[in-house]
Parts: C-alpha cells; structure tokens; sequence
C-alpha cells in the first residue's frame, strides 16, 4: 500500500445557508452517519469504485443518494459542487491535486481511501521498477507544506 488518506464531505462554501447543524462554520469532522442530514441532496458521484464507496457510506447512514452527476474528474467534481449542483465525497490526494476555494470540506470520520501499486513479475523487483516505487511512496506521503517549500524543478532537456 501506498498511501492510506481520509475522505471528506465536499459542499459549496455557503451551505451554511441551508440551515442544517451538520454544516455550521465550526464542524470540521462528521462521522458517516451524519451523511443522513444530506438525504435530500442531489449527489455527485465518481468512478465506479468512487461511487460504490458513496452508496456503502450513504447505505449505512439509511439513505439511497440521489444521484444527480457522474464524473471521476475531481475538478468537474468540485465544480459542480461550487455550483450548488450537488454535495460529493472526495479523497484527500484530489484536493491536494486540485483545490477549488468555492468548495468547503468536511472530513468524514472513520473512512479511508487506500492506494496500492501492484506489480507484474516474482520478487525481487528490477531497481526501475524499486525506485519508483519508493519515489510514489515519498510523493504520497509528502505534506502540502513541504511540496510548496521545495524548489521547482526544471524539465529535463529532450534530446
């Protein structure tokens, strides 16, 4: 396994507005039986294994989303989102990917995305193939901090 990340509720900034405690200013963390409140929201789902986690997540919670939109883009995602269009559920690595500020996240407690590299061929591994590895590890674990203070590289020149 690479990498094991938290997923987050995803709701336009203002859904304060919509009057439910789940959504006020200061909730930063709900467990997925709180997804119940959003019962009546339209949905936007991702790639299969993106959608079948949201209607586990939604299933325990005693509801069957309504699935307004269906994309694994997580930027049309958050989009869509800021646009009121629907309320989503998305892994860490996407935000960090991709971050619109129009979106407001909230984590939802208890659930993780893993991400795991699998490899063709008996062990022991090609160096090639052990490098990148340790080099996807560095990468997935690496803090947003720490991405933003190290120093941009320049492409290698093609030949």
């Amino acid at each position: 396994m690479l990498l094991s990340e938290p997923v987050h509720l995803i709701m336009p900034v203002g859904a304060a507005a919509w009057g439910e405690p789940l959504l006020a200013p200061a909730v930063t963390e709900v467990w997925p039986a709180d997804l119940a409140r959003l019962a009546g929201q339209r949905w936007i789902a991702g790639c299969d294994r993106c959608r079948e986690n949201l209607l586990r997540q939604c299933a325990a919670a005693g509801f069957t989303p309504k699935i307004a939109f269906t994309t694994d883009d997580f930027v049309a995602v958050q989009a869509l989102v800021m646009a009121g269009l629907g309320v989503a559920l998305l892994p860490t690595l996407a935000l960090r990917a991709a971050r619109n500020p129009g979106v407001r996240t909230v984590r939802l407690r208890g659930t993780r995305r893993n991400v795991v590299a699998i490899r063709y061929g008996e062990p022991p591994d090609p160096p090639a193939t052990a490098l990148l590895l340790d080099v996807l590890r560095a990468v997935a674990t690496e803090t947003p901090a720490a991405s933003a203070r190290s120093p941009a590289r320049e492409p290698a020149p093609v030949a």
